[in-house]
């Protein structure tokens, strides 16, 4: 898994940049030591991690040849689907990405106006989010019992509980312990800056100095997919304040688009 989640990172660099940002985005990603570590021994992030990624790889694929829907790109797109919120109820916020990069999509193309005299265009956009997240659904749901008994109730309860775990155990984070349940808001910043690799972090300031440059060479609708799917959960889990445990582990899912993030920048220089 931890390698899936690494090649399917250099894959969606090299869809929005080119074969040389995608290698190194490989590269960065294996070389960054809290990912590769957790690739040896973590059985539920980094399958979580590569569910992710996949998906986000697959979505940008799937807007890409619109309006041909390929029945690879959509089963494979819904296996993606389905190892995210078979790993963990939050995979549900890739179905979300999926819905909202196509409403994006559609109301570009066609406008607002376009859901009322469009049907065609419209049923064809809808069979690209309801086919993989049926396949998706159900492959979650063959691995998860407890989805089983209630495909509908159970899985939101359980993403109930993902935002704020029950389990208040204490943490040591700048010298002191704290606990996981009242973590300061600089926790998840502060790990990220000291534990990820100078290379990746210089990539991001560079996307910041570049921005506007960057984001007319490349495919907007893939620069923002990768922006939100990198920046959204680590802010959101800020904002509610969410108990976090072990470091940033949580969060490694969303660190794979920021290294294609990263990548996009140093590629570009």
């Amino acid at each position: 898994f931890g390698t899936g989640a690494m090649v399917f990172t250099g894959l969606l660099a090299s869809s929005i940049g080119g074969w040389l940002t995608g290698i190194l985005a490989l590269i960065f990603i294996f070389l960054t030591p809290s990912f590769l570590g957790h690739s040896m021994m973590n059985p539920k992030d980094i399958p979580f991690a590569m569910g992710y990624i996949m998906s986000i790889y697959y979505t940008y694929l799937l807007l890409t040849q619109l309006p041909d829907l390929k029945r690879k790109t959509l089963m494979l797109l819904g296996i993606g689907l389905g190892v995210s919120l078979g790993v963990r109820a939050g995979g549900l916020i890739n179905f979300a990405i999926l819905a909202m990069m196509l409403g994006l999509n559609y109301l570009s193309q066609y406008g607002i106006s376009g859901i009322f005299n469009q049907s065609k265009n419209l049923i064809l956009y809808l069979k690209a989010f309801l086919i993989p997240s049926l396949i998706g659904y159900a492959i979650a749901l063959l691995f998860w019992p407890f989805a089983m008994q209630s495909p509908i109730k159970n899985v939101l309860k359980s993403l109930s509980e993902l935002s704020d775990y029950g389990v208040n155990i204490r943490l040591l984070f700048n010298g002191e312990m704290v606990f996981a349940q009242s973590l300061p808001t600089d926790y998840l910043p502060r790990w990220v800056l000291v534990t990820v690799p100078v290379i990746i972090l210089l990539g991001w300031i560079l996307h910041l100095i570049f921005i506007s440059k960057i984001w007319k060479k490349y495919n907007p609708s893939g620069l923002f997919l990768v922006s939100f799917s990198f920046l959204f959960p680590f802010l959101y889990v800020i904002y509610k304040g969410s108990t976090v445990y072990d470091g940033w582990r949580h969060m490694l899912f969303p660190y794979t688009a920021g290294v294609v993030f990263s990548a996009l920048s140093i590629g570009y220089l």
